[in-house]
């Protein structure tokens, strides 16, 4: 699965979804945590394509 070039679109909804989840994990847990949890989850995505 190709997520960078081609599939631009679809990382765009993964990181909106990203974003909302966050936002509503916020009423459940500190902010802090929520901005860490995103900060490392981030890069997996970005990197997903390299192998």
């Amino acid at each position: 699965m190709q997520v960078i070039g081609g599939n631009s679109e679809l990382l765009e909804m993964i990181l909106t979804l990203m974003l909302s989840i966050g936002q509503k994990y916020e009423m459940f847990s500190e902010k802090n945590n929520v901005s860490v949890n995103l900060i490392n989850f981030v890069p997996q995505i970005f990197n997903y394509s390299d192998d």
